[in-house]
């Protein structure tokens, strides 16, 4: 799943141990089996009371507005340096 799909994932798109999304770009979409862990951790997120699964957006910004995007590039970009941090020598 890309980042802004992941950005954009709300709480109704997890049902009965599965997520259902359409891709941003392509518009296809995908029915996804959840394992347990990832469950749980879906759960946590989806109680609460955000538009949004993943508090990466506030709940005021609008979808695919520039500052929206901003945020998305923002949020691509701190994640890649902490992962690339983590396979350092």
């Amino acid at each position: 799943m890309s980042f802004t799909d992941l950005v954009y994932f709300k709480p109704m798109n997890v049902k009965n141990g599965s997520m259902t999304c359409r891709r941003r770009k392509t518009h296809k979409e995908y029915n996804i089996k959840i394992h347990p862990l990832a469950q749980i951790i879906l759960d946590i997120y989806a109680n609460q009371n955000n538009l949004y699964l993943f508090p990466i957006l506030p709940n005021t910004l609008v979808e695919d507005s520039l500052e929206a995007k901003k945020l998305i590039k923002q949020f691509i970009k701190t994640t890649n340096k902490y992962l690339a941090r983590m396979f350092e020598d």
